[in-house]
């Protein structure tokens, strides 16, 4: 049988926070990722979302399309 991780919006948010990222737990996706495309502005916060996403790509963790989309926009 084989377990997969999924990362959902609550597992995104705790992730964020483990960051440094200024997350509330209301905030849906839309405003995260404003939020987000800000806090990335700086230099180091960036390298820490990078390696969120580089992260999440290992092949045993599902992530929902969204959170997906918002990491990949503010790392265009």
């Amino acid at each position: 049988m084989m377990i997969v991780d999924l990362v959902d919006e609550f597992d995104f948010k705790d992730r964020l926070v483990a960051l440094g990222a200024p997350v509330q737990d209301c905030e849906n996706i839309s405003d995260i990722a404003s939020m987000l495309s800000d806090w990335a502005a700086d230099d180091q916060n960036r390298v820490a979302i990078q390696a969120l996403y580089d992260e999440l790509q290992n092949p045993e963790t599902t992530v929902l399309p969204e959170i997906d989309v918002v990491l990949a926009d503010i790392l265009k």
